[in-house]
């Protein structure tokens, strides 16, 4: 979605008198077609430069074209004909109103499956604690279903919606709560089915380091099999050009001057996983 509304952010004039929303997935819906696919079979590919969590930036690609036309007027038939008719609803121009609908309220909130909406910043309520370094969140479901009231009609379905967020929180507070460790547990490596099942629950978590200047974020792939003072990874001594193994406790030491304070612990990888990166829990 952010990558959807930085293209429309930089070629205002393609898309400005034309409102455009975007389901996630491969299809984006617009009221009209955009100048740029008037012509038939044309298709228009957009450039965008975007800075990502780490700090690095990446270029994308957009392509867009026209894939189906619809009118309004044929769902106004169907909700407007009487009992005796039946007419059937067109699902399609449905989906393309209820994408419509959705659109700017997934770009505000958290969109949760295609239906559930919510804030990350409590705005329908203070988040509670649930337990193993998860807590509640308040949000709204929202969705569209056409009726037989008033000769037809489209409405609007909202009620309370509930689901469990990751607590914002240090990873070694997440792993005491969700281990149930305590103090000595972090000075001495996990055995092999404590990491199998932290494994599990961080695998595709995103974390933010906290020894480097720049607020890089990363997203985990794996549990490492040694702690922080055995685990090793290739690494080129800039005098000599050579490539050398060096501990994770050395690195952070050397590059950073930082002590590692629990060193027999393991540490997380991240992705790319050809990049070898290994960094402390703490």
């Amino acid at each position: 979605m952010e990558i959807f509304e930085k293209m429309k952010m930089i070629y205002e004039k393609d898309f400005k008198n034309y409102p455009l929303a975007y389901d996630s997935e491969r299809n984006a819906y617009s009221v009209g077609v955009i100048p740029a696919l008037q012509t038939p079979d044309c298709q228009s590919t957009y450039e965008i430069d975007l800075e990502e969590s780490d700090g690095k930036r990446t270029q994308y690609k957009i392509s867009l074209m026209v894939r189906h036309r619809a009118n309004l007027q044929e769902l106004t038939e169907a909700l407007n004909c009487s009992a005796r008719e039946q007419k059937t609803l067109p699902l399609n121009i449905f989906q393309m109103v209820e994408v419509m609908f959705r659109h700017y309220r997934a770009i505000k909130y958290e969109l949760v499956g295609r239906r559930n909406f919510y804030s990350a910043g409590g705005e329908f309520g203070t988040p509670y604690p649930i337990g193993c370094g998860k807590e509640g969140v308040t949000g709204f479901f929202g969705s569209m279903r056409p009726a037989s009231w008033k000769d037809g009609s489209l409405l609007l379905n909202i009620d309370v919606a509930h689901t469990a967020f990751y607590k914002e929180q240090p990873l070694l507070n997440f792993i005491q709560d969700f281990m149930n460790f305590r103090e000595d547990d972090f000075h001495r490596p996990l055995e092999p089915f404590k990491r199998s099942k932290l494994l599990q629950e961080l695998r595709n978590i995103r974390v933010q380091v906290t020894h480097s200047n720049i607020p890089r974020t990363y997203k985990i792939i794996d549990v490492s099999e040694h702690s922080a003072e055995k685990q090793t990874f290739p690494l080129k001594d800039e005098n000599t050009g050579n490539t050398v193994y060096c501990t994770i406790e050395n690195y952070f030491k050397n590059q950073y001057g930082k002590k590692i304070k629990f060193p027999k612990l393991n540490c997380v990888q991240v992705s790319p996983a050809e990049r070898n990166v290994f960094i402390p829990f703490e």
